[in-house]
């Protein structure tokens, strides 16, 4: 989309300060834990106030700005992920990588109805074209999903300007030799520029540690 740098710039902002004020204010101000649907709820209100913001801005900038998102909300060992587009996060667990997140474009969906086959997501004259961003309508839809993690479980959240260029192979082998978060994501963002760094590349590691026990 037109100025999506800004769209999502705005959007990520918009998106912190209302999960902050929205969700872990409540936690802090009752102490109490949260539920998985709660999270999910709130998770996904977030996201809507967020698009709602990205709306306004398009309306007073006479703009057609958009973005893919996703995202991940942690309490208490309980990860809520959501997206929108084909942004992506995926779970590393046992040296194993899944995608937990579902593409929203015109190729996944081909690959999914089984009329293409899996590799067409990278090399598809139409690999890009998405049907769902934030900031294309008020009645956005957010697709959610609820993970327990356990400790030593990482979480992999990147734009399409990662896994484009570096496929799922590639992806679990960064992680598998690269157990420092920061590093993981520098060597990835590298990675995908030798590739050919096509698109905008954005991406996040997430390590869940153990609780520490409290003793007196």
């Amino acid at each position: 989309h037109d100025r999506g740098e800004i769209a999502s710039c705005r959007v990520l902002q918009h998106l912190a300060a209302a999960v902050m004020d929205r969700v872990f204010k409540r936690l802090i101000l009752t102490g109490r834990g949260a539920d998985e649907s709660w999270m999910e709820r709130a998770l996904r209100e977030c996201i809507l106030a967020a698009n709602g913001e990205l709306l306004a801005l398009q309306r007073a900038n006479h703009s057609d700005m958009g973005t893919t998102l996703t995202a991940a909300l942690i309490v208490d060992g309980q990860a809520i992920v959501a997206n929108v587009g084909d942004s992506r996060t995926y779970l590393w667990r046992d040296e194993a990588l899944e995608q937990i997140t579902r593409d929203h474009s015109l190729v996944a969906t081909l690959v999914a109805a089984g009329r293409l086959e899996p590799e067409a997501v990278y090399t598809h004259d139409q690999k890009g074209m998405i049907y769902r961003s934030v900031g294309e309508a008020a009645d956005l839809r957010v697709d959610t999903f609820a993970l327990s993690l356990r400790p030593g479980d990482r979480l992999v959240l990147c734009s399409d300007g990662l896994w484009e260029m570096v496929r799922d192979d590639g992806l679990a082998a960064v992680l598998r030799a690269t157990p420092d978060s920061q590093a993981a994501c520098d060597r990835l963002v590298d990675d995908a520029n030798r590739a050919g760094g096509e698109d905008n590349i954005s991406v996040l590691v997430v390590r869940a540690a153990p609780v520490a026990s409290l003793t007196t």
